[in-house]
């Protein structure tokens, strides 16, 4: 069965209210003066349309105050079960959102949480720093000497000097202060070089000799045997010498003295220069220091 349409209705009201009299018009009683009035019944059409109007009106005014209610969440509570809506919430955070239907109770979809909310931003994780070792210092390089490029004046110590005693034969003085020549007792003296670095051609060789006591001359020869040992040399295992090289006879005081020595070294090499004489004379060994012991002079070109 089709209900009644509201115009219907409204009729119906009126007529519950005073039906119309025999003279087809509506009548009434104002309350506030008492008076009666009546209403012709070619204007009860007009005026039940416009009731009617009203009436859409009315309702349609009621049904924007409910619906703004429900949205503002209390009167959604307090709907009659029969009654649904449903409502879309706008999401607070992107990827977010909510629904309610109200059918008695809100039911929230989504991430459940209240209307006007905001979402908790995500964490976001902090790399960690990876911890990198600290460089490893390299220990500095050792400088190594500057090698000769040019001709020049070459300057060597000895690498071994000794003596030996006739009259003591098997006695070694490798650690003695003092190299000794002489003839009585038979005493030489033998002096060791390691030549390195020469540029160019030798041309001239001195001997360099810090005379202690003096009694005479001496002179140098050559010795082509390199093998002996500064700790271990004696009268009995020297190796032999040479013929003399140069003789320097004017030996009369102490101090620095040099003696010619060309020839008996021609480059880069070991070499060994014996010392002898018919008199007594005494020398620093290396063992006395640096700053006396004997030296070979190199001149190359």
């Amino acid at each position: 069965m089709t209900p009644p349409s509201s115009e219907d209705r409204l009729v119906q009201l009126l007529s519950e209210v005073h039906a119309p009299d025999s003279a087809s018009r509506w009548r009434g009683v104002d309350p506030s003066s008492g008076r009666g009035w009546r209403l012709p019944r070619l204007m009860v059409a007009p005026a039940l349309a416009a009731v009617a109007s009203v009436g859409v009106l009315t309702v349609a005014a009621v049904s924007v105050v409910l619906v703004h209610q429900v949205r503002s969440g209390p009167v959604a509570q307090s709907m009659s079960p029969s009654a649904s809506l449903q409502q879309s919430f706008v999401p607070t955070s992107p990827g977010a959102s909510q629904s309610a239907t109200a059918s008695g109770s809100a039911a929230p979809t989504g991430s459940g949480r209240p209307a006007g909310t905001t979402a908790p931003a995500p964490a976001t994780a902090t790399p960690s720093t990876t911890a990198h070792p600290s460089p490893t210092s390299k220990p500095s390089p050792t400088a190594s000497p500057t090698p000769h490029t040019q001709p020049g004046v070459f300057t060597f110590a000895p690498t071994a000097d000794a003596y030996v005693n006739s009259d003591n034969p098997d006695t070694n003085y490798g650690s003695a202060g003092s190299l000794v020549v002489g003839s009585n007792p038979l005493r030489h003296t033998y002096i060791k070089f390691t030549v390195a670095g020469l540029v160019g051609t030798v041309t001239n060789v001195q001997l360099r000799l810090y005379v202690t006591s003096t009694g005479g001359g001496f002179s140098d020869r050559p010795v082509a045997d390199n093998s002996w040992s500064e700790g271990a040399i004696t009268d009995n295992n020297a190796p032999t010498y040479g013929g003399v090289a140069f003789t320097d006879n004017s030996v009369d005081s102490t101090g620095w003295w040099t003696i010619d020595a060309t020839g008996l070294v021609t480059g880069n090499g070991t070499y060994t220069i014996a010392l002898t004489s018919a008199t007594a004379v005494t020398f620093d060994s290396r063992e006395a220091g640096s700053a006396v012991a004997p030296q070979l002079v190199v001149t190359t070109h």
